[in-house]
């Protein structure tokens, strides 16, 4: 506990010429890391979304082309038609709240890194700078609190990476199986196995 209060303390810090050296070129790195985060994820979300349309190229297409003809569909079909459509928008929707999220943190760790890098570089120019310690405090914290969100927005963009490539997986396996929805054809799936364990399955 004391180590943590000596962390925050202002008193434990001073601003001098090789801290600052040392400290704006761990900010600068860490912001170009965070830039090259935020552009990957950009292009990410632009191909995991036109991924999802391309799962469902069919389902869009004869929604599209019924709008277009001005025809309606009804009955069993047009339900069947919904509640894909339906999984299509929710999966997105997920996809890219999640993808958003990632950015966002990207985006609000580069302004963080940005304002350090300057405050310190703003330091350096002066003509007789003081210890600062509010400054070298400042940039330390936000080396380190800027690492570790970084770390988590990649960490995000990537599990939401994962979670598609299972689900476009799950997809197929759907369509083999005759089931409109992956995700019941995941729990499917998950019951079945446990049927296997317990011996109850064919």
């Amino acid at each position: 506990m004391h180590k943590l209060f000596r962390l925050f303390s202002m008193h434990n810090y001073s601003m001098t010429q090789d801290y600052a050296a040392v400290i704006s070129a761990a900010l600068a790195a860490l912001f170009l890391v965070g830039f090259a985060e935020f552009i990957g994820g950009l292009r990410v979300i632009s191909e995991d979304a036109d991924q999802i349309r391309a799962l469902h190229a069919e389902e869009i297409k004869e929604s599209v082309t019924a709008f277009k003809a001005g025809r309606k569909i009804s009955g069993p079909q047009r339900e069947q038609l919904d509640r894909k459509l339906l999984l299509y928008q929710r999966r997105l929707n997920k996809m890219q709240i999640l993808h958003r999220v990632s950015r966002l943190i990207t985006l609000l760790t580069l302004a963080y890194l940005g304002y350090a890098l300057l405050d310190v570089l703003h330091w350096s120019a002066l003509a007789k700078p003081g210890p600062r310690p509010d400054i070298a405090r400042g940039s330390f914290l936000t080396t380190a609190f800027s690492t570790w969100l970084l770390i988590i927005a990649h960490a995000l963009r990537m599990h939401v990476r994962h979670q598609f490539r299972s689900w476009e997986r799950w997809v197929e396996i759907a369509k083999q199986w005759g089931i409109d929805d992956p995700d019941e054809a995941m729990r499917t799936a998950k019951e079945w196995a446990a049927s296997r364990t317990r011996g109850d399955a064919a």
